[in-house]
């Protein structure tokens, strides 16, 4: 986003389509590949999504392309009525991702390898745990930094995990949708 801060009411406007006046430096995800060599078609698209932070889902014979973006509105409600079993975790601060290692294809240099340590000065303090990652469609540093930057954020500030079981009300659900979990018999592990 190139908007000063505040410009966008929702978070959909945030994520999605700028408007006309807006003067886009570099798009969020660019693809620049060229695939010499034979690959099954599956590998290259799971290849293609892993890069721009999606996932390729199939449910009644159709396929879905799932980004990560978040929505206005959950998809669907869990309550105390529809779940028959919950379990809530936390991750502890030792196993916070504080580096990562990500693998580019750098447009830059003539598609050589390269490999950049992604970090948070916030992190210091803490063990360090570096995950690594390669981007096969990735060709630029720019994009590969905020991948890093993503998979720190997402370690650093999701902290806590949800299981759950539930009747049939929800079979609809994607992967990757956003819920809303509202019960009273809640305890963190």
């Amino acid at each position: 986003r190139h908007k000063p801060m505040g410009s966008y009411t929702s978070m959909l406007e945030n994520q999605v389509g700028l408007p006309s006046s807006s003067i886009v430096l570099e798009r969020r995800f660019i693809a620049d590949v060229l695939i010499a060599v034979k690959l099954e078609v599956l590998d290259i698209i799971n290849k293609l999504t892993n890069s721009m932070r999606s996932i390729l889902t199939t449910n009644a014979n159709k396929i879905s392309l799932i980004v990560d973006y978040p929505t206005n509105v959950a998809e669907h409600l869990f309550t105390d009525s529809n779940i028959q079993s919950i379990e809530f975790s936390g991750i502890r601060k030792e196993d916070i991702v504080t580096n990562v290692e990500v693998v580019f294809f750098d447009g830059a240099s003539n598609y050589e390898r390269e490999v950049i340590l992604v970090t948070d000065p916030e992190l210091e303090n803490l063990p360090v745990r570096t995950m690594s990652v390669e981007l096969y469609t990735c060709t630029r540093r720019s994009q590969a930094q905020r991948f890093g930057q993503y998979l720190l954020a997402s370690s650093k500030y999701l902290r806590r995990k949800v299981s759950l079981s539930t009747n049939a009300t929800c079979d609809d659900l994607q992967p990757g949708a956003i819920v809303a979990i509202s019960t009273q018999t809640a305890r963190l592990n």
